[in-house]
């Protein structure tokens, strides 16, 4: 792992976090009447509990309760898991809605220059609101070859933390006169005239382009997992109009020419959320001044119209429509080379550390 670190990545540095909280450190709040609430429905849920945990360990009960995500010495992005409700799995721990000290002890001076003195209590009430969120949470446990295996890793990130959303769409493509030559069959012939290598002079047509817009959401990444020492995004700022070298949202052996093959998919635009840059609170809890996270945004668009070239190994936007309503790699009647633009990258390495190009 060494060749991908380009500078020390901070304190979080190797070691995996203490956390001094644990489940016999909560103490659920009853009564005649729960003050739990749990709303349930088709598209949200949610829930609260309210409980007591001792008030000098309140800093370690909020890491324990919302988890965290981190950068380990090796480039690989940790993530401490939130924990769950106990009727209902799937709400997950997102919000701190009460803190109340139970149980005054004394006055206590002020922890740093800059703040106040503050009361110490034995207990802290605490609310903890529980909702599900769109996205897979899984452990560090749960990703292929975190750790050890990079090769393995690539791509593994998107499996958590990330949600996405599909949309369709059409362009009408107009197909001016002019003189292309396609790469084909060297037999195939479109009304007696061979098509490979032939100049063809061809009148205007309009075509369907079929495509598939998917944004892609990432949830709270470390900005210096994605970003150099000077705030570059290395590796999303270069890859920005190319498209996949290996099948992307599809199985590992997704062939040429099938949906989610190789160079059927191109990255138009990377933003954040709401173009912010935040400082996560529970994360400055834990790593002193490693606060920065961004939910990262990644514009994807899926083009597989149909070959008139099968047995060829380009697809998708490496190819150029021809008269006949298919789509055909092209030649520079120069030099006879094929178009190889837009040019590729392997779209698995976006979701690993910045230098890992």
């Amino acid at each position: 792992m060494a060749q991908l670190l380009g500078r020390q990545i901070g304190s979080a540095g190797s070691w995996s976090p203490i956390i001094n909280f644990g489940l016999d450190d909560w103490l659920e709040a009853v009564n005649l009447f729960s003050p739990a609430q749990l709303s349930v429905g088709r598209k949200r849920s949610s829930g609260v509990l309210t409980g007591y945990i001792p008030f000098s360990r309140l800093t370690e009960a909020i890491k324990f309760l919302f988890g965290f995500s981190w950068v380990d010495s090796s480039g690989y992005l940790r993530r401490s898991v939130p924990v769950t409700h106990p009727w209902s799995p799937n709400l997950f721990a997102t919000e701190l809605i009460e803190c109340t000290g139970v149980q005054f002890i004394t006055k206590i001076a002020q922890p740093h220059k800059w703040s106040l003195p503050y009361a110490e209590y034995r207990l802290c009430k605490v609310s903890v609101m529980f909702s599900q969120p769109p996205y897979e949470v899984l452990a560090d446990g749960d990703l292929a070859g975190l750790g050890n295996d990079y090769n393995a890793y690539r791509g593994e990130e998107m499996r958590r933390f990330c949600f996405w959303s599909p949309k369709a769409y059409v362009d009408q493509l107009e197909m001016p006169g002019s003189v292309v030559v396609f790469k084909a069959p060297s037999d195939y012939r479109i009304n007696g005239l061979l098509l490979n290598g032939t100049q063809i002079t061809a009148p205007r047509f309009v075509f369907r382009a079929e495509k598939v817009r998917r944004k892609l959401t990432w949830v709270n990444v470390p900005l210096e997992f994605i970003s150099n020492n000077f705030g570059f995004f290395t590796k999303l700022d270069k890859t920005i109009g190319k498209i996949n070298s290996l099948p992307f949202f599809a199985e590992s052996t997704t062939p040429i020419g099938e949906d989610g093959g190789p160079h059927t998919w191109l990255l138009e635009d990377v933003d954040t959320v709401n173009n912010e840059v935040y400082a996560d609170p529970i994360v400055s809890a834990v790593f002193e001044g490693m606060t920065r996270r961004v939910d990262l945004v990644m514009t994807f668009c899926h083009f597989n119209p149909p070959r008139g070239y099968a047995g060829d190994l380009e697809a998708g936007w490496r190819l150029t429509i021809a008269s006949d309503g298919l789509w055909y790699p092209m030649r520079y009647t120069t030099t006879g080379n094929d178009f190889d633009y837009p040019k590729e990258y392997d779209f698995n390495k976006l979701f690993t550390y910045w230098s890992d190009t």
